[in-house]
């Protein structure tokens, strides 16, 4: 197939487009391949929308996942260079937790961007834990919907104090909606015999399809 105009958006515009304009950041849709697409002369036809060292996250319906590829060359043809280092659009966000002393004490995040959620990590702002582990649930959901667990629960030990911090890795459940208003939820299980305020941390993946 060919370049689609449809499935062309702009996510971040650098000003003045074109050979010699500003940076900018766009996303590309398609149900072609990444063989198809990342081949010569693909985006050819709008050659004077490119400049060099502008971005694009190209997503292949077909293939199932995104990359990022910088434009090394925009006139006569549009050459596409290696694929940008970390290539996804990451997003990170908080969740204040102010006692998870208090079974049940939660926070959450809403949002209506499709997001998958790579790491989280509680990191102790005041206080100590003491008697048992804490376990820090991370939820996701869309409203009004009931809320799913994902795959890691954090447990915070005894005896952690300011600073300290747990870390995991979500692989299940760990995904939100595009288009609809949905939430990270983050609760508490009491465990913890002291006050202890925990901030966690929640870094999350754009998904193309959202953007």
């Amino acid at each position: 197939m060919s370049f689609d105009l449809n499935g062309w958006n702009t996510i971040v515009s650098g000003g003045r487009r074109g050979p010699g304009g500003g940076i900018s950041v766009y996303g590309y849709k398609s149900p072609d391949t990444f063989t198809t697409i990342r081949g010569n002369n693909y985006f050819d036809s709008i050659f004077n929308r490119l400049s060099i060292g502008d971005s694009i996250e190209i997503h292949s319906t077909t293939d199932n996942f995104s990359e990022v590829y910088l434009v090394t060359q925009s006139t006569p043809s549009v050459v596409l260079g290696q694929k940008y280092p970390g290539s996804k659009f990451q997003d990170t966000f908080n969740v204040l937790l102010t006692d998870i002393s208090v079974t049940g004490q939660r926070g959450f995040y809403p949002t209506t961007l499709g997001r998958k959620i790579n790491r989280i990590t509680a990191i102790i702002n005041h206080g100590t834990t003491s008697v048992g582990a804490t376990l820090i649930t991370v939820f996701t959901g869309d409203f009004p919907g009931q809320p799913v667990v994902t795959d890691i629960p954090l447990s915070l030990g005894s005896g952690l104090g300011a600073g300290s911090s747990v870390s995991g890795v979500a692989t299940d459940k760990n995904t939100m909606s595009a288009g609809v208003l949905s939430k990270v939820e983050v609760q508490s299980d009491g465990g913890t015999g002291a006050a202890v305020e925990v901030n966690v941390v929640i870094e999350t993946e754009l998904l193309i399809d959202s953007i």
